[in-house]
């Protein structure tokens, strides 16, 4: 059964592992694949600024992602994306 609060979309992978999104995103797991992707990508996929968060593009993998699920963007870039003003 997946969990409550998942985005729409997320396929619940681990078994378990983690009762929220929010419990993943707080996570080594994803600590380290975000960290991993802003030094290898560390400028905004749209704005070209300072880099300071990463954005899924798709649920499809989450807690197995490939970088090509996943954009490193500004804080600002990432509302607008949110708010669907992109």
């Amino acid at each position: 059964m997946k969990p409550k609060n998942w985005p729409p979309g997320v396929e619940y992978l681990v078994g378990g592992m983690f009762k929220t999104y929010e419990d993943y995103l707080l996570s080594y797991i994803w600590q380290e694949k975000r960290e991993n992707m802003l030094s290898t990508y560390p400028h905004c996929y749209f704005c070209k600024l300072k880099a300071t968060e990463v954005h899924h593009k798709t649920y499809k993998r989450v807690t197995c992602e490939k970088s090509k699920d996943m954009l490193t963007i500004c804080r600002g870039c990432h509302q607008k994306i949110h708010n669907g003003n992109n």
